[in-house]
């Protein structure tokens, strides 16, 4: 297992992305997400402030950060095996135990955490079109898939920082408006990536736990 930690300090709220690598060797398994700790991205399930379960310790707080996201990027490597090509699947999730909010009655805050989680699974998206491609490559190596997902994560977070300094973390009305329309127009336009459209052997399905 291959974990990388990545911290950004903000001054209204701390985003922290968590990386996991996890190498997978049996095709047809299901692989179980915990539902209850955390949040799949989803078109029709926005995230809430009700996620954000965990209590800021004193650190947080002393500064001053309104909201706490982590948000997970789960892989799963599948390696080539006779006439299948090898390929590997990324998931996006809010972790619910460590994220947390100061204020559940923000919905000008929440908005603009829900479009952080938005772009994850917009470079989610660009990496799945890149790992199908590298799929189908003559070379298509572990350090391959690591080395596109290493390049789009650093995209995806100067991208993420560029969003908050132009909306001012949500606080321009103007702005955020307008990165809104834009994440959903670029979500539309690549919907043809989403988890349920990479290729069929690939596919790890997710079983909810009861009550979720």
């Amino acid at each position: 297992m291959h974990v990388v930690f990545i911290i950004k300090l903000q001054s209204l709220l701390l985003t922290i992305f968590f990386i996991i690598v996890l190498p997978y060797f049996s095709h047809g398994q299901h692989i179980d997400i915990d539902t209850l700790k955390y949040k799949l991205w989803s078109a029709h399930d926005s995230l809430q402030w009700s996620d954000f379960q965990k209590s800021p310790v004193e650190k947080e707080l002393k500064y001053g950060f309104r909201a706490k996201t982590l948000t997970s990027l789960v892989y799963f490597y599948t390696p080539a095996l006779w006439h299948i090509d090898s390929c590997m699947n990324v998931y996006v999730a809010v972790s619910r135990q460590n994220s947390f909010t100061k204020d559940t009655t923000d919905k000008i805050l929440l908005g603009h955490e829900r479009i952080h989680f938005d772009i994850a699974e917009l470079f989610a998206r660009y990496l799945r079109k890149e790992f199908i491609m590298l799929s189908q490559s003559d070379e298509n190596t572990l350090e391959q898939y690591l080395s596109l997902r290493d390049s789009l994560f650093q995209s995806a977070n100067v991208f993420q920082d560029i969003y908050d300094e132009e909306t001012m973390y949500g606080l321009n009305a103007r702005e955020q408006k307008k990165w809104t329309e834009y994440i959903d127009k670029e979500l539309e336009t690549w919907k043809g990536y989403t988890f349920d459209q990479i290729p069929q052997h690939c596919k790890k399905y997710i079983t909810k736990n009861e009550g979720n």
